[in-house]
């Protein structure tokens, strides 16, 4: 679960920066704004609907985006799918994350770690966000470049 003190906030427009991923070796950060939101149906935990979107149905269209992001998602296993709230809003998104159990195993990470780039302790962890509509969210920042979220980042 991304707690407060994770999130980067901002004034105006909100800005939720999630906790920083890895794909294929390359850092990146999920930016979510106030705007990611428009048009979007609103939910409470309070009701008793459960979420337009069923956790089951996030998975699945995350694994697509996972394919889709990574070299080797075969490698990859879900680690956790957690609803979460866009600041106190009524706008709710699913963070669908996995992990690589493995990872020194494969490259770029086996790589990074013979040459003392990459430490020991950090796991590969790829975030992804789905919307209730079944969306992906794609704003996307590589190192600091803004990259469409289907895009594979470019190899060193």
């Amino acid at each position: 679960m991304v707690l407060a003190s994770n999130l980067a906030w901002a004034t105006e427009p909100y800005r939720a920066n999630l906790p920083q991923g890895v794909a294929d070796g390359q850092r990146y950060t999920i930016v979510i704004t106030n705007e990611t939101f428009v048009g979007y149906p609103a939910w409470s935990p309070k009701q008793d609907d459960p979420p337009p979107l069923s956790p089951q149905k996030a998975y699945k269209l995350a694994l697509a985006e996972l394919i889709r992001l990574v070299n080797t998602p075969d490698v990859y296993q879900e680690s956790e799918i957690t609803l979460q709230r866009f600041f106190d809003t009524s706008s709710w998104y699913y963070n669908v994350v996995f992990i690589c159990p493995n990872w020194e195993l494969i490259e770029p990470y086996r790589t990074l770690l013979e040459k003392g780039e990459w430490k020991k302790s950090e796991m590969p962890v790829v975030w992804i966000c789905v919307l209730f509509d079944g969306s992906i969210v794609k704003n996307y920042e590589f190192r600091g470049t803004h990259l469409d979220f289907g895009t594979k980042p470019k190899k060193d």
